[in-house]
């Protein structure tokens, strides 16, 4: 495990970054200590003119200790203006909640002789046509964050809640937020003016992430057969998009600079429309630096992608790792990095499968495992319960998700450009969305899909993750072994000398 980690830096430095995220939140003075370390390691790794790649973590390392330390100051100093009331300019960046007796909102500062400017707030304001976008003039009396929803705000970057009232609505709009609330509303539109309101309100959850249209028994499905992550648009959306888009641009002509520039526009679209979510942010953030990679025509381990992808978000925002969306994508991300992948690897390298339907319910099977496992102690832990039928659930609807997605995007092109062509075309992906329905109601109502497991099983699953992880090293660094003996067989045979395990 130790040669492992060596040749991961970035992955020792995301390490470094969750465990100060998740020290700062509970002691600050502890995140000091640590800079201090970084930083005296820092100092004699420049010294001993260590390769730069250890230079390069650390200094990372010491930048999310000033991250965690400035971020707790701001924190503080808002915390000042708790009980106060004055009045603000705010933007409206999302409509969280409507009840009957109050609306919540999250929105920003834009002018106030309290508060700084950007700051984010969550709102409790009476019912009013509020939407995304607007800029509004109100009242505000500021208090705390409540105690129990501390972690979920502050993941969010959010440190402050207030009661708004007097609200003077604006002329004038945040473009960019406008714009992505048009272009949800016109997917919307589109989707349920083509479609029956059921498969309309799945192809919107699989686009962007909307999952207001569903009915609380759909929902409760979703949760039971274990595809919520299909839902939210993560890390299998982006791919599925980015490889739909590529594959166009490569027909046409192929240039790594168009490839990296459409990746990173693809990505920089799904963040705006899908509101800058952490599971859409962390997958975003790894095709950027994926795309950078290809212009540089440099290409890393996924791990390490995947480590620097989660640094950088957590350098911006050091209490993101409380979002339990970004806990599972991370988690799910790593277990087919480390577990599925290596596997697949070995039985593609000894030619065990050979029939392609196979090997494609063998791959599919062991990413869903792999998934899975990873994210029990998430799933036990804040959740209480585990579902028995997401294997076969995810095995059963992964294609059609990937498809639905495909054919659904295509459609709401083609319906801009020549919109009688696209009625065919939204006719497929509401068949497609037909059956990822069928499979996840009739799965997720089965009486048993739904098990309840006690807090104590999280722990249990997090050594059954470090064992396993631990065997799958054991079996590679053993592999790696014999392939030495057999390259030293020839080398002797050949009157060269021996080679040494390095």
């Amino acid at each position: 495990m130790v040669d492992w980690l060596i040749k991961k830096p970035m992955f020792i430095c995301g390490i470094g970054c969750i465990i100060i995220s998740l020290t700062g939140f509970c002691y600050k003075s502890a995140v000091v200590i640590i800079a201090a370390l970084t930083g005296v390691v820092i100092a004699l790794l420049i010294y001993r003119k260590a390769n730069a790649k250890y230079v390069f973590t650390s200094i990372l390392i010491f930048v999310m200790c000033l991250s965690c330390l400035l971020t707790l100051n701001k924190i503080k100093k808002l915390n000042y203006h708790t009980g106060s009331k004055f009045k603000a300019e705010l933007t409206v960046c999302d409509i969280s909640y409507k009840a009957d007796e109050y609306y919540i909102a999250t929105a920003q500062v834009m002018k106030s002789d309290r508060l700084p400017k950007g700051t984010k707030i969550t709102v409790f304001y009476e019912p009013s046509e509020l939407c995304i976008g607007q800029k509004i003039t109100a009242d505000i009396k500021v208090k705390a964050v409540d105690e129990k929803y501390k972690k979920s705000n502050y993941s969010e970057g959010i440190y402050l809640q207030a009661n708004m009232s007097n609200i003077l609505v604006s002329e004038n709009y945040d473009f960019v937020l406008t714009t992505a609330e048009k272009v949800r509303n016109y997917i919307k539109n589109t989707l349920f003016g083509h479609l029956d309101y059921r498969e309309a309100s799945t192809l919107c959850a699989l686009i962007f992430g909307e999952k207001g249209y569903f009915t609380d028994e759909f929902y409760s499905c979703v949760k039971a057969a274990g595809v919520s992550h299909v839902m939210v648009v993560s890390g299998m959306h982006m791919a599925i998009l980015v490889s739909l888009f590529v594959k166009i641009l490569e027909k046409l002509f192929y240039n790594r600079f168009a490839k990296a520039f459409t990746v990173i526009g693809i990505v920089l679209f799904l963040w705006v429309l899908c509101g800058f979510t952490m599971s859409v942010l962390r997958a975003g953030m790894t095709y950027a630096i994926m795309a950078i990679g290809i212009m540089l025509d440099r290409k890393g381990t996924p791990e390490n992608t995947l480590s620097a992808a989660v640094s950088l978000i957590l350098i911006a925002s050091p209490f993101a790792i409380f979002s339990v969306s970004l806990q599972l994508s991370l988690l799910s991300t790593f277990g087919i990095l480390v577990i599925a992948l290596p596997v697949m690897d070995y039985l593609k390298r000894n030619k065990t499968i050979r029939s392609k339907l196979l090997n494609a319910v063998i791959t599919s099977v062991v990413f869903s495992l792999s998934a899975t496992v990873m994210t029990l102690p998430v799933t036990i832990y804040m959740f209480g319960c585990i579902s028995t039928v997401s294997v076969i659930s995810n095995l059963l609807i992964s294609s059609a998700v990937t498809a639905a997605l495909s054919v659904a995007v295509v459609g709401l092109i083609v319906n801009v450009i020549v919109p009688f062509m696209a009625k065919p075309v939204f006719k497929v992906s509401g068949l497609l969305a037909k059956y990822i329905n069928y499979v996840i109601e009739y799965l997720g109502s089965l009486p048993f899909a739904v098990k309840q497991m006690p807090e104590y099983t999280a722990y249990i699953a997090i050594f059954i993750i470090f064992a396993l992880f631990t065997l799958l090293l054991a079996c590679k660094k053993r592999s790696n072994m014999l392939k030495l003996e057999a390259m030293n067989e020839k080398i002797i045979k050949e009157g060269g000398g021996k080679l040494k395990w390095r």
